[in-house]
């Protein structure tokens, strides 16, 4: 029930208020038609939603962080406390993947889905936690452990 909206500030704000009710799959089908035509038009993402203005703004960067959040499941981000939660979707892709910079090192996340079972793999800087908030309708399965 969130109107549609231009892409500064609309979309990301939607974006935050779509990630607060866990619609991932929506934030994930929305921004392909939002962003996609954008980056094929002119690498770039723009200030509106037509190339009527600025066609590369800076604070599309805030996309990056609703995908790895939302839709690479990394939900949460302490580096200055050392922890890393996980949280998972169902959403109409098979796998996802990627690695964020941090003080220690890299923090690498990648996962597959097969049917409702996602299967993950993580990679983390000593000292690190790790915790998985389970998602309602997936099994969540750690390859590490499970092999």
């Amino acid at each position: 029930d969130v109107a549609p909206s231009n892409a500064f500030i609309g979309v990301m704000l939607r974006h935050e208020i779509l990630s607060r009710g866990s619609k991932a799959c929506s934030i994930l089908e929305e921004s392909i038609l939002y962003w996609l035509p954008m980056a094929q038009r002119t690498g770039t993402l723009w200030e509106h939603l037509s190339p009527m203005a600025s066609c590369s703004h800076g604070f599309t960067v805030h996309v990056t962080h609703s995908f790895f959040r939302d839709v690479l499941g990394m939900s949460r981000l302490d580096p200055v406390r050392r922890g890393v939660q996980l949280s998972f979707h169902y959403l109409p892709i098979l796998w996802a993947s990627g690695t964020i910079p941090v003080p220690d090192g890299l923090i690498e996340l990648q996962w597959t889905r097969e049917g409702d079972t996602v299967s993950y793999s993580y990679r983390v800087p000593a000292g690190y936690q790790v915790t998985v908030r389970p998602i309602t309708g997936l099994r969540v399965v750690d390859a590490a452990t499970a092999q």
